[in-house]
């Protein structure tokens, strides 16, 4: 029998979610939420209602500053709400939850939930609501924090992390004390303790067959125009085909390239709201311009032929469709291309007939996320972190508790750890760079052999649980990475990153009633788009479909989003 617990089963209707999305170069000093003194035997802090409150300092480090290792002077256990994939679950026995017991004095083992990645949002909101989280949750997404600061289950972290020397540090430096502040919520506090990146990260984006574009003579697109280009004259050399098919029902590439519109769409629509940085107010996406121009754009690549249709309900037969030799471009996460050489190869060995753009000589470029009409955009520099449960605070080892989550999730050290385990134990430097030792190498790695990435999965590592990011520092977000995909993330680093984009700051009673509005909204405008695209619905009825979509609710929403934000700026 295993050690850890499963959760199982929904129990309830659960509230809508909204989406907080960051990114921002400007700096500013920190801001604490009161000045918190310490001594050695414990910490002085005002709680959430203003009363003070003592918390232990047992097994804390004294003087604890950036470059210091987390070693807890007692052993400490902790709970953890752990997010499992299908190809890589949760065992107490994992070396990297060994390594931070024996290194750190930290245990997880025997205190995890752990819990499948197409239940997982769900089953937190279950955990949370009954009063049983776990102690640390990670995995979690800005859009998800607000619905839960009524109950007053979790940490406000922004009282506490003047205990969190290598955050502030990190922040500093990369200049993300703007983008933070757009985290407090309508009490004032922030509770999410996001990922953080030195640069604009590449994510998701689309891989083209290379081999196929330079025997066709054509250059590299760098726009989504460029890319639809691309498209024609690949499709005029492959008759009968669809050079384009998409993956993830399309929200990940509808997601990125909204962006370059200037609008959101996808798994980034959120609630549909979008702030205006020059005015400082909230339109909807309806009430934007680009929305229109980025609908055409998908269109036109449906009724061309360029794009199956069907990529709007699908998810892996897109993928398949792309290592079989059926079609020419796929979205993709940026380090997707060794699996898909790993695919193609194992369709070669199994004697599969390949689709019309075949599989012999295959070369896949992967892009950077292509331009659109408004420039070279890239994603927030503030990703998915954690939040810590409030129950923490009551318990002797508090200040330990936030040190070493401190030193995991932002140290460089923790962080490396956390991808790569220990120098001289897992890993060595070579030349400069890390590789992975006898015993771990078995898929592609820091550009080794094609053998090392599921086994150091296995063991715990990179699952991006107890890394925040799958990085923070460029040079460590690369290290994982062939050179041809470290260029690509390097070249990607230098877009300007979407402008922060947060939750209002809605109280209990606005969160409620903008929840409804917006979940009927971004519903409408969810379907309403899509069937634009694959036509569905014809452009001369884009008018009446804006005016449906407004009437049903757009000027309260943007109403309530903005007294929210008034009232919040005047505080």
């Amino acid at each position: 029998m295993k050690s850890y617990k499963k959760v199982l089963g929904l129990l309830g209707i659960l509230s809508l979610l909204f989406l907080a999305a960051c990114g921002s170069n400007e700096a500013s000093e920190p801001a604490a939420d009161n000045n918190n003194q310490a001594n050695q035997n414990n910490d002085v802090a005002q709680d959430g209602d203003g009363n003070e409150a003592t918390h232990g300092m047992v097994g804390a480090m004294e003087n604890f500053q950036v470059g210091d290792t987390f070693v807890a002077t007692v052993p400490i256990e902790l709970s953890l709400l752990y997010r499992e994939l299908p190809e890589h679950l949760w065992s107490d026995d994992q070396l990297i939850v060994q390594m931070m017991r024996e290194r750190n004095n930290v245990n997880f083992a025997g205190n995890t939930t752990a819990v499948l990645i197409d239940d997982f949002h769900t089953q937190r909101q279950l955990l949370i609501a009954s009063g049983n989280a776990p102690e640390v949750m990670p995995v979690m997404y800005g859009q998800y924090v607000a619905q839960f600061v009524p109950g007053g289950a979790m940490l406000p972290i922004s009282e506490y992390w003047h205990h969190m020397p290598h955050f502030q540090h990190y922040v500093t430096q990369w200049g993300l004390w703007d983008d933070i502040e757009w985290l407090r919520q309508a009490d004032g506090h922030i509770y999410h303790l996001p990922g953080i990146q030195e640069d604009v990260a590449l994510r998701f984006t689309v891989s083209l067959r290379y081999d196929i574009l330079r025997d066709l003579g054509l250059e590299v697109p760098d726009t989504w125009d460029e890319i639809r280009d691309v498209l024609r004259e690949v499709a005029e050399a492959f008759p009968g085909t669809f050079p384009y098919q998409e993956r993830w029902t399309m929200d990940s590439t509808l997601n990125t390239s909204a962006r370059t519109f200037g609008v959101r769409f996808g798994w980034g629509m959120g609630n549909g709201l979008i702030l205006n940085h020059d005015t400082l107010e909230y339109e909807f996406i309806t009430q934007i311009d680009g929305l229109r121009d980025f609908t055409e754009y998908w269109h036109s690549l449906v009724a061309e032929g360029l794009l199956n249709p069907e990529s709007m309900t699908w998810d892996e037969p897109g993928r398949e469709a792309f290592v079989n030799g059926e079609s020419f471009m796929v979205g993709s996460f940026w380090q997707d291309a060794p699996l898909f050489y790993a695919d193609m190869q194992a369709n070669i060995d199994a004697g599969m007939t390949p689709g019309a753009f075949g599989l012999e000589g295959a070369e896949i470029l992967t892009l950077p996320v292509p331009n659109g009409p408004t420039g070279k955009v890239g994603i927030a520099r503030l990703n998915n972190g954690l939040i810590l449960n409030n129950s923490i605070r009551e318990r002797e080892d508090f200040i330990a508790i936030l040190q070493f989550i401190d030193w995991l999730y932002y140290s460089e050290e923790g962080r490396e750890f956390a991808i790569w385990g220990i120098e001289g134990e897992t890993f060595e430097i070579v030349d400069g760079r890390r590789q992975l030792l006898p015993g771990f190498r078995e898929i592609s790695w820091g550009g080794q052999t094609d053998e090392s990435y599921d086994r150091m999965n296995d063991l715990g590592f990179n699952q991006n649980v107890f890394t925040a990011t799958h990085g923070g520092s460029q040079e460590l977000t690369v290290s994982i990475v062939s050179d041809n995909l470290r260029d690509l993330h390097i070249s990607n680093s230098g877009r300007i990153p979407h402008p922060v984009n947060p939750n209002p700051p809605f109280n209990e009673l606005e969160q409620e009633q903008a929840g409804i509005i917006a979940g009927q909204l971004t519903d409408m405008v969810n379907v309403g788009v899509r069937q634009f695209i694959i036509g569905q619905r014809d452009f001369s009825e884009w008018d009446n479909f804006i005016a449906e979509v407004n009437a049903s609710g757009v000027e309260r929403l943007v109403e309530l989003a903005n007294g929210a934000l008034s009232r919040h700026l005047d505080n």
